[in-house]
């Protein structure tokens, strides 16, 4: 038999191994409140991560809507202003000065100072300065100031100022009157010279007076116009069809046969001489004979009057 002290032993022993056991499974409860905390922790993370995104696809969300709102406002600009381009040609000078942008009006305010400097008057300055505002406009509405346009101010008022002459179409009429008065010089000059070696014959002869010779000199001037005329068109009926087709009215009908222009010359030549013998019968006081130093007198006249015929409608070089 045990005695009391080995039951006591065993009962000591097991009250122990059960305290022990009971402690064991503790462990395990204390790792899984860890593990819990960890996926709250990156639950949470998670959640804090969408709302930032969220916050910031609704922040990104105005300035689209911005960028899209400044685009209808510059397309319905661009459409208004396709618009009045079209009025440009019926605007008046004040409003199209209200139109100009401040580049732009800084640009012609610069312009009208240089104009002045340069000798302009004021007045005069603001009329040229005009006659360049529809050009400004209609580039200003394209996104293309007047700097663009014609290049800094003194350069524009530079070539304002000294701007080529236009060429001149000369007319018919033109070069008739330049050849008649080639023709009064060339033949004052000869009656001239017959004056001073035939004074006897010359002072009574009709057909040397001074009706005569302005009626040869504009009769000839003009038929030998037209025969010039009429030779260059031939000259050039070789040209393309193209040219053909662009060629003036005038061209087209002077553009005649060759056999057709001879004859015509032919009668004209006739109808001059006709001319000249009936200025035999006209009265003395409407051809009167100048002695030889009158005719040199109108042959100087006749130049300088051509001179100044050919100056003032920029004729140079030759005629024919």
């Amino acid at each position: 038999m045990e005695s009391n002290e080995e039951k006591q032993q065993k009962t000591t022993d097991q009250t122990t191994a059960s305290s022990e056991s009971a402690a064991e499974p503790k462990q395990p409860a204390t790792a899984s409140s860890t593990d819990q905390s960890a996926e709250s922790s990156a639950t949470e993370a998670a959640t804090t991560e969408k709302a930032t995104e969220t916050t910031e696809a609704n922040s990104e969300a105005p300035s689209n809507a911005e960028r899209n709102q400044k685009a209808s406002a510059r397309q319905a600009k661009n459409r208004a202003r396709q618009v009045t381009f079209k009025d440009v040609a019926t605007m008046s000078t004040t409003e199209m000065r209200a139109e100009l942008t401040n580049k732009n009006t800084d640009y012609i305010f610069k312009m009208h100072k240089l104009l002045v400097e340069a000798g302009y008057a004021p007045e005069d300055a603001d009329a040229k300065i005009n006659g360049f505002l529809p050009e400004i406009i209609k580039a200003q509405r394209t996104g293309q100031p007047a700097n663009q346009l014609y290049g800094a101010p003194t350069v524009k008022v530079e070539n304002i100022i000294h701007a080529p002459a236009k060429p001149i179409t000369l007319k018919y009429w033109m070069r008739s009157v330049d050849w008649s008065l080639l023709y009064l010089v060339i033949l004052a000059a000869v009656f001239g010279l017959m004056g001073l070696f035939m004074k006897k014959q010359t002072s009574t002869a009709a057909n040397s007076g001074l009706g005569t010779l302005i009626v040869m000199s504009i009769a000839f001037g003009f038929l030998l116009t037209w025969f010039t005329d009429n030779m260059d068109a031939r000259r050039n009926k070789n040209k393309s069809t193209a040219d053909e087709q662009n060629a003036d009215a005038d061209d087209k009908k002077k553009k005649q046969p060759l056999w057709r222009v001879i004859l015509l010359s032919v009668v004209g030549v006739f109808a001059v001489m006709v001319l000249i013998s009936f200025m035999t019968v006209v009265t003395p006081a409407l051809n009167p004979v100048l002695p030889a130093y009158g005719y040199f007198l109108v042959a100087a006249l006749a130049y300088g009057g051509r001179y100044l015929f050919r100056r003032r409608y920029h004729i140079k070089g030759r005629l024919m």
